[in-house]
């Protein structure tokens, strides 16, 4: 039998795993898969560090654990909670993962993770910021006459200028300054329609409502203006 002699050596303190490897002159070489696996943690941090979320969005934490050496520790099942005034709402309340759903109203706060060891908890919070919804405005209102009969359409679009599908849209329609007409439906491709009988006078449109997921509607009409002649 050949003995062999192994010199000392160092093992990394990087968790992972690693090979072991020993030959000598006139033998097989051998191999010995190593694991180096990480020690208990002694702190925890959230990722991401830091979230904005407009209000009624969601946002997902998890959280992980940082041993001795500083290896992390992935799915280190925590107890989730919101910082004191924080808007909005946490589920589950515990395990590896969390997920921030921000509603009723905006402001600022922290998502709170904490880990029970036999040393103490560990506890790392993230702040958020809850912002209001991206606006969606109307673009356009126009006109046109076919057949004696008034068509209105109306344009709905996001901040970027993209038409807004599937829109809840209410307009009141004037005619010579007293309402003649109210409409409702919903965007297709980012525009609505109606129609009404195509009197003579000065046609006005006011939009009264715009709801669009995820969107918050600025609130203002543009000008617009339309004159059907009266007959001679």
């Amino acid at each position: 039998m050949t003995e062999l002699t192994i010199p000392s050596f160092t093992v990394s303190l990087s968790a992972g795993t690693a090979s072991l490897v020993a030959s000598t002159a006139g033998t097989v070489s051998a191999t010995q898969a190593l694991t180096v696996s990480g020690a208990a943690a002694v702190a925890i941090r959230i990722e991401p560090s830091a979230a904005t979320v407009p209000l009624g969005g969601t946002a997902s934490f998890s959280a992980v654990g940082i041993d001795g050496f500083g290896n992390p520790i992935a799915s280190l099942s925590a107890a989730w909670s919101l910082a004191s005034g924080t808007p909005g709402a946490l589920a589950p309340a515990s395990g590896p993962t969390t997920t921030y759903t921000a509603s009723g109203r905006v402001g600022k706060g922290s998502v709170v993770a904490t880990v029970a060891t036999p040393a103490g908890p560990l506890t790392a919070t993230a702040p958020v910021t809850v912002t209001p919804p991206p606006v969606a405005r109307v673009a356009a209102v126009r006109y046109g006459v076919r057949n004696k009969t008034l068509h209105v359409y109306v344009t709905v679009v996001d901040a970027r200028g993209r038409r807004v599908r599937d829109a809840a849209v209410t307009v009141f329609l004037y005619r010579n300054g007293k309402l003649y007409a109210r409409a409702g439906g919903r965007t297709v491709a980012g525009r609505t329609s109606f129609t009404r009988p195509a009197s003579w006078g000065t046609y006005r449109a006011v939009v009264k409502r715009v709801s669009a997921t995820g969107l918050r509607w600025n609130g203002k009409t543009p000008p617009n203006r339309f004159v059907r002649p009266k007959p001679r």
